[in-house]
Protein backbone atom coordinates (compact mmCIF):
# COMPACT_ATOMS: atom_id res chain seq x y z
CA UNK A 1 0.00 0.00 0.00
CA UNK A 2 2.82 2.40 0.88
CA UNK A 3 4.51 1.73 -2.46
CA UNK A 4 1.26 2.35 -4.36
CA UNK A 5 0.67 5.60 -2.47
CA UNK A 6 4.24 6.71 -3.17
CA UNK A 7 3.82 5.98 -6.89
CA UNK A 8 0.60 7.98 -7.00
CA UNK A 9 2.28 10.90 -5.27
CA UNK A 10 5.50 10.84 -7.33
CA UNK A 11 4.03 10.09 -10.75
CA UNK A 12 1.99 13.13 -11.57
CA UNK A 13 -0.52 12.57 -14.35
CA UNK A 14 0.30 14.57 -17.42
CA UNK A 15 -0.85 12.15 -20.07
CA UNK A 16 1.14 10.31 -22.69
CA UNK A 17 3.30 11.95 -25.30
CA UNK A 18 4.26 9.93 -28.33
CA UNK A 19 2.47 6.75 -27.26
CA UNK A 20 -1.08 5.61 -26.80
CA UNK A 21 -2.60 5.44 -23.34
CA UNK A 22 -1.06 6.06 -19.97
CA UNK A 23 1.43 3.36 -19.03
CA UNK A 24 2.25 4.09 -15.40
CA UNK A 25 -1.06 2.55 -14.42
CA UNK A 26 0.36 -0.89 -15.22
CA UNK A 27 2.42 -0.82 -12.03
CA UNK A 28 -0.64 0.02 -9.98
CA UNK A 29 -2.62 -2.74 -11.66
CA UNK A 30 0.09 -5.25 -10.76
CA UNK A 31 0.11 -4.01 -7.17
CA UNK A 32 -3.68 -4.28 -6.85
CA UNK A 33 -3.91 -7.75 -8.42
CA UNK A 34 -4.27 -9.63 -5.09
CA UNK A 35 -7.12 -7.34 -4.07
CA UNK A 36 -8.77 -7.69 -7.49
CA UNK A 37 -8.58 -11.49 -7.25
CA UNK A 38 -10.18 -11.36 -3.81
CA UNK A 39 -12.92 -9.06 -5.14
CA UNK A 40 -13.57 -11.47 -8.01
CA UNK A 41 -13.84 -14.44 -5.71
CA UNK A 42 -15.93 -12.75 -3.00
CA UNK A 43 -18.24 -10.56 -5.09
CA UNK A 44 -18.06 -10.72 -8.89
CA UNK A 45 -18.14 -14.51 -9.33
CA UNK A 46 -21.28 -14.87 -7.21
CA UNK A 47 -23.83 -14.00 -9.89
CA UNK A 48 -24.00 -14.33 -13.66
CA UNK A 49 -25.00 -10.66 -14.01
CA UNK A 50 -21.78 -9.52 -12.30
CA UNK A 51 -19.67 -11.93 -14.34
CA UNK A 52 -21.28 -10.72 -17.59
CA UNK A 53 -20.64 -7.08 -16.62
CA UNK A 54 -17.02 -7.91 -15.76
CA UNK A 55 -16.45 -9.80 -19.02
CA UNK A 56 -18.02 -7.01 -21.07
CA UNK A 57 -15.93 -4.28 -19.45
CA UNK A 58 -12.75 -6.36 -19.77
CA UNK A 59 -13.33 -6.97 -23.49
CA UNK A 60 -14.13 -3.30 -24.15
CA UNK A 61 -10.98 -2.24 -22.29
CA UNK A 62 -8.75 -4.64 -24.23
CA UNK A 63 -10.42 -3.62 -27.51
CA UNK A 64 -9.86 0.11 -26.88
CA UNK A 65 -6.22 -0.41 -25.95
CA UNK A 66 -5.63 -2.77 -28.88
CA UNK A 67 -7.16 -0.16 -31.20
CA UNK A 68 -4.60 2.42 -30.13
CA UNK A 69 -1.66 0.02 -29.85
CA UNK A 70 -2.17 -1.59 -33.26
CA UNK A 71 -2.79 1.67 -35.12
CA UNK A 72 0.13 3.29 -33.24
CA UNK A 73 -0.46 6.83 -34.43
CA UNK A 74 -0.21 10.07 -32.54
CA UNK A 75 -1.00 13.38 -34.19
CA UNK A 76 2.13 15.46 -34.71
CA UNK A 77 2.51 19.18 -34.24
CA UNK A 78 -0.34 19.41 -31.79
CA UNK A 79 -0.24 20.18 -28.12
CA UNK A 80 -2.48 17.48 -26.70
CA UNK A 81 -4.04 17.83 -23.30
CA UNK A 82 -4.82 14.49 -21.66
CA UNK A 83 -7.85 16.15 -20.07
CA UNK A 84 -9.36 17.36 -23.36
CA UNK A 85 -8.20 14.82 -25.96
CA UNK A 86 -9.73 11.39 -26.37
CA UNK A 87 -7.37 9.48 -28.64
CA UNK A 88 -9.76 6.77 -29.91
CA UNK A 89 -11.80 9.44 -31.68
CA UNK A 90 -8.67 10.95 -33.27
CA UNK A 91 -7.54 7.46 -34.32
CA UNK A 92 -10.94 6.70 -35.84
CA UNK A 93 -10.74 9.90 -37.91
CA UNK A 94 -7.18 9.01 -38.95
CA UNK A 95 -7.97 5.48 -40.25
CA UNK A 96 -11.36 6.34 -41.75
CA UNK A 97 -14.92 5.18 -41.33
CA UNK A 98 -14.54 1.74 -42.96
CA UNK A 99 -11.69 0.52 -40.74
CA UNK A 100 -13.29 2.11 -37.68
CA UNK A 101 -16.49 0.19 -38.44
CA UNK A 102 -14.47 -3.04 -38.66
CA UNK A 103 -12.89 -2.35 -35.24
CA UNK A 104 -16.32 -1.65 -33.75
CA UNK A 105 -17.81 -4.79 -35.32
CA UNK A 106 -14.95 -6.96 -34.03
CA UNK A 107 -15.31 -5.37 -30.58
CA UNK A 108 -19.06 -6.03 -30.52
CA UNK A 109 -18.54 -9.63 -31.66
CA UNK A 110 -15.98 -10.11 -28.87
CA UNK A 111 -18.41 -8.64 -26.30
CA UNK A 112 -21.21 -10.93 -27.49
CA UNK A 113 -18.89 -13.95 -27.46
CA UNK A 114 -17.73 -13.14 -23.92
CA UNK A 115 -21.34 -12.80 -22.73
CA UNK A 116 -22.36 -16.10 -24.32
CA UNK A 117 -19.29 -17.86 -22.91
CA UNK A 118 -19.87 -16.39 -19.43
CA UNK A 119 -23.51 -17.47 -19.38
CA UNK A 120 -22.69 -20.99 -20.59
CA UNK A 121 -19.99 -21.51 -17.96
CA UNK A 122 -21.43 -21.04 -14.48
CA UNK A 123 -19.24 -20.00 -11.59
CA UNK A 124 -17.06 -22.64 -9.96
CA UNK A 125 -18.81 -24.48 -7.12
CA UNK A 126 -16.08 -23.19 -4.80
CA UNK A 127 -17.24 -19.64 -5.52
CA UNK A 128 -20.79 -20.30 -4.32
CA UNK A 129 -22.12 -18.65 -1.22
CA UNK A 130 -21.24 -20.62 1.91
CA UNK A 131 -24.16 -22.31 3.65
CA UNK A 132 -24.73 -21.16 7.20
CA UNK A 133 -24.21 -24.05 9.65
CA UNK A 134 -27.46 -23.20 11.47
CA UNK A 135 -29.41 -23.61 8.22
CA UNK A 136 -28.07 -27.08 7.47
CA UNK A 137 -30.46 -29.95 7.96
CA UNK A 138 -28.78 -33.08 9.16
CA UNK A 139 -30.53 -36.25 8.22
CA UNK A 140 -29.61 -39.14 10.51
Amino acid sequence: MAYAATQLWLSRFSGGDGFYSYRTTLESLALWTPLLVLCWHEWTAKTSRRRVAFATLAVVSVDLHAFGAVINWTPSGMSLSPWRTYMPIDLAHHIGAALSAVWIAVGLAAVIASIVWTLRHPADPGDAEPIDDAAKVVVA
